[in-house]
């Protein structure tokens, strides 16, 4: 059974690996070639080509239910209903949408965000909507998340916002469950408040995380306790394996029903209905389907008297997994999911070694107590780094100080919290009162647990920060953490010191005395970019921070800088103090050691940082930085950005923030070389920026444009481009590329590295 799982596996991630589907003629050859290896009992390879085929037909399926791009910016009017607990925030609500009326060219399912609302909607409102609709897209840099590969494996079909809304003719059919869950959570949360503790509490009972914050959500990921706060697999297992032990409990107290039913099967039934109503009150999301189709694996097998070993039981689970869902492996949850399975079954095997016969029962109870709590504790370390590799690919940190805080939550949530959360919702349902005040004690204990929680997440060791590894070195970490997972007396075991030693102590490549590396990141409207020489960075700007939304320093440069093992920001340097240049600053600055920090113009003080001024000067290891403008600290906006050269052996870059003609003019004005073989297009490609004296100056080989895709004010204008191009450039934009990489070499000059959004292209993936 193992074998064929990983055959099935293989097939599935072979697909999914493509930066294009398939015709489905290859896909029919496919399952042809697998039906002739399975005659001729080749039942791996025929398992694997029939899973290729199967997820590259699932895949197509799900890619039309996407937008066509040929309408992406229309307007529709469409009725549905809210699908799921909208996020609120003080101008912004947004949520997905099911679509129930609408043109043909409109997906079944909508992410939509209402600006500064009428009123406040709830899960599961019937709406009829003007909105303004785009294909899935979202932003490409290292280290960052794909929200366009998020979308398809939600089955989203489009984003956008309402314009409009109407009067409701005909109301849609009703989402039934939804509303139960709705009139629990908003009885729960009318009583007691919306506090941390009540988020906590009805993200353990009902899977509505949309009151917890991006910082209790930092909180969670840094001490790795971030699955004690979602309904999955721990938590099912948990609630299915309690009822099951009550119930053979009890059932062997019924001797006429015992006859008849062996206790064990109706305990394993009655545990399959409960955990399928818990996975019901979480609404049936994608990681508890999962969970609850792994536990129906395992207790069918109970039921029928086969005996499954966890290995083979583990294989199984996942074959069911694929079949019924062969996107799964697209979800981090899954990984997750059955790479813990997988460390807990590794952990213990070889572990559990009988008790000696000649103790007396008193000293064998306290024997079995000692040992139970000595393998708990041992396996959250274990857990710790036989997650690694995962929690390393997946969020590039491990959190060191996961044992300990879930070596003390873990037992609490399993005996108390949990199910005494459940309890409390059956009994809102039933005795309000009760349950409330149930509930109430529940809140004020997780609130009394969260103050050390954050103690936890705030040491300066709590995570382990990991640089994108190549592959070779992923394998060396896995064997690392298998070979530490491993019982003593195998040979070899030994191994995992010195090659987790090595794998930790990998950084990526720096460039050469001398030379330098740039990332212009993809920050959609707005700036960012990182420069790094042999032993020192830069950080120039750190792009937009919307009111409740996107924000580019937590969400595109941390990530970033973790991939390529920075571990401090040398200087810092604002072009000004534009929302779109220094919105993501102060996530940043929270974040990561920062050196020197300059601002330009009048802004430096309302950042309490060093004004950039012309003269500024300093060397970093071969490579000169100096700033050509502004020569006062009085101006304002665009026309006060710091203006920054960086000259090297191998070319030289021009770094010009959003100086418009004015600006531009002072530039020439003041006599200074302003050829580079590289520039950041002066304010996005505006029409008020890159006069034609500025662009016969500077005479860039190549012109770069941050710039978000499709945006209102269609820059870089056609007209700007037009004149770095006459001028000899070649022009890349980052809302096409996605982040660039380019290395500045004396020996190779300017290398240009292919755009991230090719670079990490899929099926998915807009082109």
């Amino acid at each position: 059974m193992i074998r064929l799982a990983a055959w099935m596996l293989t097939g599935n991630l072979l697909l999914l690996q493509l930066p294009g589907l398939p015709a489905k003629t290859a896909l029919g050859l496919a399952i042809l070639a697998g039906v002739i290896l399975a005659m001729l009992r080749r039942w791996g390879p025929a398992l694997g080509l029939s899973m290729f085929a199967w997820t590259g037909l699932v895949a197509d399926h799900a890619l039309q239910l996407r937008l066509d791009s040929a309408v992406s910016g229309s307007d529709f009017v469409v009725t549905g209903r809210v699908a799921e607990f909208p996020r609120h925030g003080r101008i912004r609500s947004s949520f997905e949408f099911v679509v129930s009326e609408a043109p043909a060219q409109v997906p079944p399912r909508l992410r939509l965000s209402w600006y500064r609302p009428p009123r406040l909607v709830s899960p599961g409102e019937a709406l009829q909507l003007t909105v303004r609709l785009r294909s899935p897209r979202g932003l490409a840099n290292p280290g960052g998340g794909d929200f366009e590969g998020w979308l398809y494996r939600a089955r989203i079909g489009a984003t956008g916002y309402v314009r409009d809304e109407h009067r409701l003719e005909a109301v849609p059919r009703r989402l039934w469950l939804l509303d139960i869950r709705h009139r629990l959570a908003e009885r729960v949360s009318g009583a007691l408040g919306e506090e941390r503790g009540t988020a906590i509490v009805l993200a353990l009972g009902l899977g509505t995380r949309h009151l917890l914050t991006a910082e209790d959500r930092e909180v969670l990921a840094r001490t790795g306790t971030s699955h004690l706060m979602a309904i999955s697999g721990l938590h099912i297992g948990l609630v299915a394996g309690l009822v099951l032990l009550g119930c053979r409990w009890l059932w062997a107290w019924l001797p006429g029903p015992c006859r008849r039913v062996p206790p064990v099967v109706a305990g394993a039934w009655l545990a399959l209905l409960v955990a399928a109503v818990y996975a019901a009150l979480a609404g049936f999301a994608i990681p508890t389907r999962r969970a609850l189709l792994m536990l129906a694996v395992v207790l069918a097998a109970l039921c029928l008297r086969r005996p499954l070993r966890p290995g083979r039981g583990l294989a199984l689970a996942l074959v069911v997994v694929l079949l019924v869902d062969p996107l799964a492996t697209l979800d981090v949850s899954f990984w997750l999911s059955f790479v813990a399975v997988a460390v807990i079954v590794l952990s213990l095997r070889g572990r559990l070694s009988g008790l000696p016969e000649d103790v007396s029962p008193e000293r064998r109870a306290w024997l079995r107590w000692r040992r139970a709590i000595s393998m708990f504790v041992l396996l959250q370390g274990l857990i710790v780094v036989g997650m690694a590799p995962a929690t390393g690919i997946f969020f590039a940190q491990v959190p060191l100080v996961s044992p300990l805080a879930n070596a003390l939550l873990v037992p609490l949530f399993s005996v108390l919290i949990v199910p005494g959360t459940l309890l409390g919702m059956l009994l809102v349902a039933l005795l309000p009162d009760l349950g409330l005040w149930w509930l109430a004690c529940l809140s004020r204990l997780l609130d009394a647990l969260w103050p050390p929680l954050q103690g936890l997440a705030a040491l300066p060791w709590s995570v382990y920060v990991l640089p994108a590894l190549p592959p070779v070195w992923w394998l060396v970490f896995s064997l690392a953490a298998w070979l530490a997972l491993t019982p003593r007396g195998l040979p070899g075991r030994w191994l995992a010191v010195p090659l987790l030693a090595a794998t930790l102590s990998w950084r990526p490549d720096v460039p050469a005395r001398g030379d330098f590396q740039l990332w212009l990141l993809d920050v959609g409207q707005g700036l960012a970019l990182v420069v790094r020489t042999h032993r020192h960075v830069l950080l120039y700007d750190a792009g937009p921070a919307m009111a409740e939304g996107f924000d580019a320093g937590r969400s595109v440069i941390l990530p970033m800088l973790a991939h390529q093992g920075v571990a401090r920001l040398d200087k810092v340097m604002l072009s000004h103090g534009d929302n779109d240049h220094a919105g993501g600053w102060p996530s940043v600055r929270a974040r990561f050691p920062v050196g020197r920090v300059l601002v330009g113009g009048a802004d430096a003080a309302r950042f309490d940082a060093e004004a950039c001024l012309t003269g500024q000067r300093w060397h970093w290891d071969g490579v000169v930085f100096e700033v050509l403008h502004p020569a006062t600290p009085r101006l304002r906006g665009n026309e006060g950005s710091c203006v920054l050269s960086i000259r090297a052996a191998g070319g030289s870059l021009l770094l010009t923030g959003d100086i418009e003609y004015w600006g531009e003019s002072s530039l020439l004005a003041a006599g200074t070389d302003l050829q580079h073989s590289l520039v950041v297009v002066p304010h996005h490609g505006s029409m008020t920026s890159s006069s034609l004296p500025l662009v016969a100056a500077v005479s860039a080989d190549v012109a770069l444009v941050s710039a978000g895709h499709d945006n209102r004010w269609n820059m870089p204008r056609d007209e700007v481009v037009a004149r770095w191009r006459n001028e000899g450039a070649s022009v890349f934009n980052t809302a096409e590329t996605g982040a660039l990489e380019i290395r500045v070499s004396a020996e190779t000059g300017v290398e240009i590295a292919e755009g991230w959004r090719e670079r990490r292209r899929r099926f998915w993936h807009r082109h």
